[in-house]
């Protein structure tokens, strides 16, 4: 509850509408909430617009909260939908001035800790259980390295590719549901004066918001897995 309080009237709230990692950005638009509703929740028209095209789009809505006891300020988010873009808003019944307004869902689930940072590159040690596949190469692929945006990874069959080349792939994590996406390769890597890479660095392409946010928090748990890992 300490929570929902800080989502109301005139507080910030940042949306996240699509992660790019090929880009490595993320598109963040930044608003304040006009009214706090039982299914809605209506926000001001951000900077660059919402355009219509988005209504039914998935996105995150994230905001601050300063926890009442150690009163640090956490950022807490939740995946939620644009409902609709209103083109002639009134803040009060009576007001004569009207703005655009945009209009996304309540928050109904959980809610969890979010932030605006895309990349973690973790080391993947086999008993992390991350698996990946690949659409035209059988069995899985050995993952070396993962973030955000993208993977260090090697398979039989991979010998021969170029930069720019597109694939299609699976991630399967063991406390989080899988995620399919695009993946581009963008880095050879060679040993001595081999010729055939090695290893290949992938950046995973235009992922949608829901499954930006399993592989972010699938890393964040790896992060854990890592500190425990460092000798004290």
């Amino acid at each position: 509850m300490e929570v929902l309080r800080a989502l109301r009237p005139q507080a910030k709230i940042d949306l996240i509408l699509t992660l790019d990692p090929l880009l490595d950005l993320i598109d963040v638009r930044s608003t304040i909430v006009y009214a706090v509703e039982e299914a809605r929740v209506i926000l001001a028209q951000p900077e660059p617009p919402i355009v219509p095209s988005r209504v039914g789009n998935e996105v995150e809505a994230t905001f601050l909260v300063r926890e009442r006891q150690a009163g640090e300020l956490r950022r807490w988010g939740y995946l939620t939908s644009i409902r609709e873009i209103i083109r002639a808003y009134r803040l009060y019944q009576d007001d004569p001035i009207t703005q655009q307004a945009v209009v996304i869902g309540a928050p109904v689930g959980e809610l969890v800790e979010s932030n605006l940072r895309l990349h973690y590159r973790i080391r993947v040690a086999a008993r992390y259980g991350i698996e990946m596949t690949i659409e035209t190469l059988p069995g899985l692929v050995t993952i070396h390295d993962i973030s955000g945006g993208g993977a260090l990874i090697s398979a039989p069959g991979l010998e021969g590719v170029s930069k720019g080349w597109r694939f299609g792939f699976t991630l399967f994590f063991p406390d989080h549901p899988p995620i399919t996406g695009e993946a581009e390769v963008r880095r050879l890597v060679f040993r001595g004066k081999g010729t055939q890479p090695v290893a290949v660095g992938v950046q995973f392409v235009s992922l949608d918001v829901a499954s930006a946010r399993v592989l972010q928090r699938a890393i964040s748990n790896l992060m854990l897995e890592e500190v425990r890992d460092r000798p004290m």
